[in-house]
Parts: C-alpha cells; structure tokens; sequence
C-alpha cells in the first residue's frame, strides 16, 4: 500500500464533505415526502360544500 504522498483520512474526509451535505439533504427531502404520504392517510379529502362547489370531476356535471 502506497504512503507517499497520501492524505490522512480526516483530510480525506474533510475533502468529500460536500458529498454528506448532499446526503443529509437527500434524506431530509425523502423523509419530508415521506411524512406527507403518511399524512394522506389521514387528512380528510374534502368536505361535502367543496364537492358542490367544484362539481364531479368524474362525470364533469356540477350541481346545482
């Protein structure tokens, strides 16, 4: 295993620290959409007056 010149592995780490930035970044964009999955479980999906006010989106009709 070659020594010369090699950087020691704190200095490695301090050069690819950008990398774990992006990571942590990565993870807390995941763990945000994650959250907001797990929240359409349990958030209502509209009340009866916004149904009315929009009409069916099946059938497109809007009621009167």
């Amino acid at each position: 295993m070659p020594t010369t010149g090699a950087m020691s592995f704190m200095a490695a780490q301090d050069q690819i620290a950008f990398f774990y930035w992006v990571r942590v970044a990565g993870g807390v964009g995941f763990l945000g959409g994650l959250l907001m999955y797990l929240a359409s479980f349990f958030v209502a999906a509209g009340s009866a007056e916004d149904e009315a006010a929009t009409g069916n989106l099946i059938t497109g009709t809007a009621h009167a």
